[in-house]
C-alpha cells in the first residue's frame, strides 16, 4: 500500500488514475500513525513496518491493533470481520438478490436478530452495500437474500432496478455492533447503571452526538430516556464513533478482511462521521476531496477562501492534537489546516482508525472512494 507522503504548496493535485484491478501489488511503505496492520497473503506475515511487495489474486486479510486511551477516544473499524457468502448474482427484484440454486440455503448462514449486509464487488455497481432483512432470508430458506433499502437502513441505495446487478459478485456480510465493538477490547468497557458512570460509545446521528452506555451485567446497552436493549446497534463502515472508556485504557484489536472493491459513502449537506473503509491513512487526494469540474455542480467539493462558506474535514480525540480543522480553499484543490498555509492535499490526514467529521456544503450521494492500492 503507499500513501501520501510530505506537506505540498498550494497548486494542482493528480487525483489519480484507475485503481481497480483483480490483481493488486501491494507495497507496504510504512507503519499505520494510530494502528499497526499485519497483512497475511500468500501464507507470509507482512509486518507494516517493513518495505515489502506480494501479489494476490484474493482479498488479503490483516490484523490491525491500537491503544484506545483511558478517556475519551476516536475509533473507526476499516476491516471485514469475515465473508460469509460470496456469490454471483443470477437475478435481483427491487428487494432481493437471488443466487443459483446450487448455492444452498443462505437463511441457514444467519442469526436471528443479526444485522447483516451484502456489499457488490464488481460490475457497475461495484461499492454498494445492501441491508440485509435477516427474517425474510431466513424464512425464505433458500439461495436468495431479502434486503432493506428504505430510509433508516444503512444501504447505499433505496431503489434497485430489475436485474441491474445480474452478473456482479457479491459478499455477505456481518455488520459491527455495539457488542461486536465491545469483544474487540481488552481489559474491557466497564457498565454501570447509572449513566454517567458507565462506559459508552458516542454516535454522530442526524447531525447530534448520541451516547450508548453499557449496564452493569455487562452485555445490556441503553442510552439516556430508552428501555430499548441496544446491544445490536450497528456502527456502520462508513462511520467512526468516540469510545469512552473511564477506568482503563483499551487494547482494540481486530482482525478481518481488506476491501479490494470501491467503497461508497453517501455524503449528506452539514456534518456527517466518515471512514474510507480501508485500513490505511489517506489524503484528500486519494479520496477525491476536490472541486472535479467533471462532476456535477450540486455535488461537487466546495472551496471557498473563507472556512465557514469551504468544506471541511475535522479530526478529532487525535493525538497530539485533540482537533484539526481542515478546509477546501477557492481554487478547489487545496487544502490548508485552520492556522497554517500549508497544502496537505496530498498528506495522510484521514487516518484509518481516526475520529473523522466532514462538513459538506453540496450532498454527493454516489460518492465513492477507489481502492487506495498501487494496480
Amino acid at each position: 500500500m503507499t500513501t501520501g507522503s510530505g506537506h505540498e504548496r498550494d497548486g494542482d493535485n493528480d487525483a489519480g488514475g484507475d485503481r481497480r484491478g483483480q490483481v493488486i501489488n501491494m507495497t507496504l511503505s510504512r507503519s499505520f500513525r494510530r494502528s499497526t496492520l499485519v497483512l497475511v497473503a500468500v501464507g507470509l506475515l507482512i509486518p507494516s513496518t517493513l518495505q515489502a511487495q506480494t501479489t494476490v489474486t484474493s482479498s488479503p486479510v490483516g490484523v490491525m491493533t491500537r491503544k484506545v486511551e483511558r478517556g475519551l477516544s476516536g475509533l473507526a473499524v476499516p476491516l471485514i470481520a469475515e465473508d460469509l457468502f460470496v456469490g454471483v448474482v443470477a437475478s435481483n427484484g427491487a428487494s432481493a438478490l437471488v443466487f443459483p440454486a446450487g448455492d444452498g440455503q443462505l437463511g441457514s448462514l444467519l442469526t436471528a436478530g443479526g444485522k447483516y449486509y451484502v456489499e457488490v464487488a464488481t460490475g457497475l455497481l461495484a461499492g454498494e452495500r445492501f441491508d440485509v432483512h435477516t427474517g425474510a432470508t431466513i424464512a425464505a430458506n433458500n439461495s436468495t437474500l431479502t434486503l432493506t433499502l428504505a430510509a433508516g437502513s444503512f444501504s447505499t441505495l433505496r431503489t434497485l432496478t430489475a436485474d441491474v446487478l445480474a452478473g456482479a459478485r457479491c459478499v455477505l456480510r456481518s455488520h459491527v455492533t455495539l457488542a461486536r465493538l465491545q469483544q474487540m477490547l481488552t481489559p474491557g468497557l466497564v457498565g454501570k447503571d447509572n449513566v454517567l458512570l458507565a462506559d459508552a460509545v458516542e454516535v454522530l446521528e442526524n447531525g447530534r452526538a448520541e451516547r450508548y452506555f453499557l449496564r452493569a451485567d455487562g452485555v445490556t446497552w441503553r442510552k439516556a430516556g430508552s428501555a430499548e436493549d441496544f446491544r445490536d446497534k450497528v456502527l456502520p463502515p462508513d462511520g467512526s464513533f468516540a469510545v469512552e472508556s473511564k477506568y482503563a485504557a483499551q487494547a482494540w484489536r481486530h482482525a478481518g478482511n481488506v476491501r479490494t472493491n470501491a467503497f461508497r459513502k453517501n455524503l449528506v449537506r452539514g456534518v456527517q462521521s466518515f471512514a474510507s473503509g480501508f485500513p490505511q491513512d489517506l489524503s484528500p487526494v486519494q479520496i477525491g476531496a476536490f472541486a472535479d469540474p467533471a462532476a456535477p455542480a450540486g455535488t461537487r467539493w466546495t472551496g471557498n477562501n473563507v472556512i465557514l462558506f469551504a468544506d471541511q474535514i475535522q479530526i478529532l480525540l487525535g493525538v497530539p492534537r485533540p482537533l484539526e480543522i481542515f478546509y477546501l480553499r477557492g481554487n478547489g484543490s487545496t487544502w490548508r489546516g485552520l492556522f497554517d498555509n500549508i497544502n496537505v492535499a496530498g498528506s495522510p490526514i484521514l487516518g484509518a482508525t481516526s475520529l473523522i467529521l466532514i462538513r459538506r456544503v453540496n450532498a454527493d450521494g454516489a460518492f465513492r472512494i477507489p481502492p487506495p492500492f498501487v494496480p
